[in-house]
């Protein structure tokens, strides 16, 4: 309809076709002129400091007034010092000698001081450039502001939403996704907003390739390619009005396909595929073949191409490495739509969010900052609470004690009723319960022989190698984190040395007296059992008590106690799995990625764990965080491997 049109006539970047334009005199106006160029070299504390070029221009003449006063007559001294006191006059007017915090305040407000205000310009993007521009107009202050759009290019939210194991988190996202129906209310989308929601079990259609799936992704756009190609077929017989009316269609088309640039839609693919991994394994290798983390990797790199408004991720990181979790990272730093993201992972949070959801006992709090600004508020909070509490307390207290002491004298009934009254009406505030934490404690078995593991001229695969031939010892006592990315052999390795699955060739070897406990990566889909009776059935002797006993220790109510493993969430049946190996003594603790689905506390409590088990640990963690401050040694997988990575 012309409205950015309209802005740029009445502020002289356009000529009317009729008419002019006029501004009262002495008016100042300001226009976010999203095309203009910031020099370069300059950084971004430069450029906002231009805002007061005119001040800086008065602040110089001042300055020059009290150099030349050395050499100047009485006359002209005081003619100087007139000029000196009208400018400080202005400049004290204007906040002149405030300017750094106002510039700080500004800059803040909209985000430039995470950017970092000494950043150069020429690193910026187009948003972040713009994000500037506003800024340095914001503090020039004009008798008229004129924005084109400009939340366009501030800060979506990136939310992450969390909470303890079991408070809630998958099924809130299940509920506004449609996938499950709320006990209560209702949930509206605004009209025309996409979202995206990945469904770790969603189906692979059999027979597709990962790029086949990932072509899905732009469906829409190949009906419209396919539409236009029609009308390109359909040209041939028609009459001229039907052609002109066919051009004006595929003119239209034409421009959403480039809009979204649909002819570099490959290298699109080919680049979120190889920053989540899925080109080493392959973008022709069927879907059929893939095991449960890679389709989940296939998943989110299709959820990625689409880039709804609203992306919803349910623990991403759960099947990506290191490499390709800084990746992501990455990627939904510079996300410029919204999204919310379920994650443990703190350090991931910190980088990526900047808005807080906490869920704790079916109530959302809202908190604006990184996770850590969010423990800082829940904090306070917690303390707030608590204080309120004991006062009202203490107030309750003294009130009971008065009506007590005066009801039964009739001088003092009526004020004693009066406050029985007033109590009976007061809105009692809960004391905060504490929610049970979890403890973990794995037992130590005899001490076995020197070396728990020996593997010679070791090669690892299934029907084709994984590795090259590899020599590996673990010590008794000994802690051991494996890394590599995804594909290379890390879990196949584990099972390899524990003797479920053999090696291609090479030579395994345990020590005398070693008794290992397996935590294996596995689903509960399907899972009949409850906690109770999974862990009834690896161990028959037990009474109930002790079962209960045992997994109220590792922080499991009885409603979790009781229910299925296939409706725990991750958090809770992995708290279970990690309950039966506590259950016996062993001095071998072989872990496959133990910290999936674990919330921030029990990540805590299992570290501690570990850390003053005695035995040795042979462990697969995608959170160096989690392990580096207490391990040995670190096994790089990827020099075994025969795979190009």
């Amino acid at each position: 309809e012309g409205k950015s049109t309209f802005l740029s006539i009445i502020t002289g970047q356009m000529t009317p076709d009729e008419g002019k334009v006029e501004w009262a005199k002495r008016v100042t106006t300001g226009y976010l002129d999203q095309h203009a160029v910031l020099k370069p070299g300059m950084t971004i504390r430069d450029v906002l400091k231009t805002a007061f070029d005119e001040m800086y221009k008065l602040e110089k003449e001042m300055l020059d007034c009290y150099d030349r006063m050395g050499e100047a007559s009485p006359e002209e001294i005081d003619r100087m010092m007139a000029d000196v006191g009208d400018i400080q006059d202005i400049l004290e007017a204007h906040s002149f000698y405030t300017l750094d915090s106002k510039i700080e305040e500004v800059a803040s407000g909209l985000g430039l001081r995470d950017i970092g205000l000494d950043k150069p310009v020429d690193a910026l993007s187009g948003g972040q450039r713009t994000k500037v521009l506003l800024t340095k107009l914001l503090l020039q202050s004009p008798d008229i502001l004129i924005l084109d759009e400009p939340t366009n290019f501030l800060d979506v939210e990136h939310i992450a939403l969390i909470g303890a194991n079991g408070e809630g988190k998958s099924t809130f996202l299940s509920i506004i996704t449609g996938q499950m129906t709320p006990d209560e209310g209702k949930v509206e989308w605004a009209k025309r907003v996409t979202t995206g929601y990945l469904d770790q079990h969603a189906v692979l259609k059999p027979g597709m390739t990962i790029r086949d799936v990932l072509k899905t992704a732009f469906d829409e756009m190949y009906k419209l390619e396919k539409e236009m190609l029609d009308c390109y077929d359909r040209m041939g017989e028609a009459s001229p009005e039907e052609i002109d009316r066919m051009m004006a269609d595929v003119g239209d088309i034409q421009d959403i396909l480039e809009a979204h640039s649909f002819y570099t839609l490959d290298s699109k693919i080919e680049e979120v595929a190889g920053g989540l991994g899925l080109r080493d394994i392959g973008l022709d290798k069927p879907v059929d073949a893939l095991s449960g983390g890679q389709r989940t990797k296939v998943l989110l790199t299709k959820l990625l191409l689409q880039s709804p408004d609203i992306l919803i991720l349910d623990e991403p990181t759960n099947f990506l490495d290191v490499e390709h979790i800084e990746w992501l990272k990455n990627y939904l730093q510079n996300y410029e739509n919204a999204f919310i993201l379920v994650s443990h992972d703190v350090p991931f949070l910190n980088a990526v969010t900047n808005v807080i959801y906490h869920v704790e006992n079916a109530t959302l709090t809202r908190y604006t900052g990184s996770y850590e600004k969010f423990q800082e508020m829940y904090a306070i909070k917690r303390r707030q609470e608590d204080a309120a509490y004991e006062r009202q307390q203490a107030e309750i207290a003294k009130e009971k004690d008065f009506i007590q002491r005066n009801k039964a004298r009739v001088a003092t009934r009526g004020m004693a009723n009066s406050r029985q009254k007033r109590l009976d009406k007061m809105e009692l505030l809960e004391k905060r319960t504490e929610k049970p934490k979890p403890h973990f404690h794995f037992q130590m078995d005899r001490t076995p022989s020197r070396f728990v593991i020996e593997a010679k001229r070791l090669v690892l695969g299934y029907d084709t190698p994984l590795t090259n031939p590899v020599d590996l010892q673990l010590e008794r006592g000994r802690k051991v984190a494996l890394r590599g990315v995804n594909g290379l052999g890390k879990t196949t390795l584990l099972k390899t040395l524990l003797g479920q699955i053999k090696p291609i060739a090479g030579k395994i070897e345990l020590g005398e007296f070693v008794s290992p406990g397996y935590f294996e990566q596995e689903s509960n889909r399907g899972n009949d059992n409850t906690a109770i009776e999974e862990i009834w059935q690896e161990y028959p002797g037990m009474t109930e008590f002790e079962v209960r006993a045992a997994l109220a220790a590792c922080g499991l109510t009885n409603e979790h106690i009781t229910s299925k493993m296939m409706v725990l969430s991750g958090g809770e049946a992995a708290k279970v799995r990690l309950c039966k190996i506590m259950q016996q003594p062993v001095n071998l603790l072989v872990l496959d990625e133990p910290t999936n689905h674990l919330d921030v506390d029990a990540k805590a409590e299992l570290k501690r764990a570990l850390k003053e088990y005695k035995g040795a640990i042979l462990l697969v963690s995608h959170e160096p965080d989690f392990y580096e401050d207490w391990v040995d040694s670190v096994w790089n997988i990827e020099g075994w491997t025969t795979k190009i990575i």
